[in-house]
């Protein structure tokens, strides 16, 4: 009687801990992965309109600490506007030919940033312009990808 007890009360435990532990990894497959999000068309088949405005629609992600805006005129050159109508920050037109397009980390906050730094003389060197400050990793190589896509495609019409 008393072996019948015991394992009528081991079998179901067993049982429990088993599928236990076969929904953990089955758990963590759901951990961290946007459930809203639009399918993005490949940058490679984007016109430079399309690029413009998925750079205008990252840097207004909603955890940046700042809006960004980015224009690009014919003569392909870039314009980045950062901040609120209040506190606006603009660029001049940068164009496009005479700059680098360099992704950096902050490790204070843990973010990454993207700069356009001027090709110039080895001996001179300008401050970098900031593209985007404070994005996540997948987001800053998306916005890097826009931008080195509007930068080639501009080079090939010249």
């Amino acid at each position: 009687m008393r072996f019948s007890l015991i394992s009528r009360t081991l079998i179901p435990a067993r049982m429990a801990f088993v599928v236990c532990m076969a929904a953990i990894p089955l758990a963590g497959c759901l951990e961290g992965y946007p459930h809203n999000v639009a399918p993005v068309a490949p940058v490679e088949s984007m016109s430079q309109q399309q690029r413009i405005a998925a750079l205008n629609a990252a840097g207004n992600l909603h955890y940046l600490e700042e809006r960004w805006r980015y224009k690009l005129n014919k003569q392909c050159e870039l314009r980045v506007t950062n901040g609120e109508w209040w506190t606006r920050s603009h660029s001049d037109w940068i164009p496009l030919h005479e700059v680098r397009i360099v992704r950096g980390f902050d490790r204070s906050d843990k973010t990454h940033d993207i700069f356009l730094e001027r090709a110039e003389d080895p001996g001179t060197r300008s401050a970098p312009l900031p593209l985007l400050a404070g994005a996540n990793w997948a987001d800053a190589l998306h916005i890097m990808s826009l931008a080195q896509h509007i930068q080639r495609d501009c080079a090939q019409s010249a």
